[in-house]
């Protein structure tokens, strides 16, 4: 069980909260294996960490979602094949038309 010393002392608690699960961001993840308010999970009580997706398994996290960047195009536009790279996505010219993308930045960090 995780203490969460800091979420208890900015609600002005005097002691910590404790919670069983609890889900963040990974980077919070990380954090709290680091600072110690999540404690290290005990991977071979649950058949190794090879038994999850490749990143999912932290020494103090699991992820529980997995997602991706899919590029598509309307092929009516583009017959002879559309945009293939993140060059030709943003190549205007090449590829004329609007472009779509989440308002926020994370999953746009790490393009290939």
């Amino acid at each position: 069980m995780g203490r969460l010393d800091r979420q208890a002392q900015k609600h002005g608690g005097a002691e910590a909260d404790e919670w069983d699960v609890v889900d963040v961001e990974p980077g919070h993840a990380l954090q709290g294996c680091d600072e110690g308010w999540l404690e290290p999970i005990d991977y071979g009580a649950l058949g190794g960490r090879d038994q999850f997706v490749e990143g999912a398994a932290m020494d103090c996290a699991l992820a529980t979602i997995v997602f991706d960047t899919i590029y598509a195009y309307d092929a009516g536009k583009f017959p002879n094949g559309g945009p293939k790279t993140v060059a030709d996505f943003w190549d205007v010219k090449k590829f004329p038309g609007p472009r779509a993308l989440r308002k926020s930045p994370r999953p746009h960090s790490r393009w290939p």
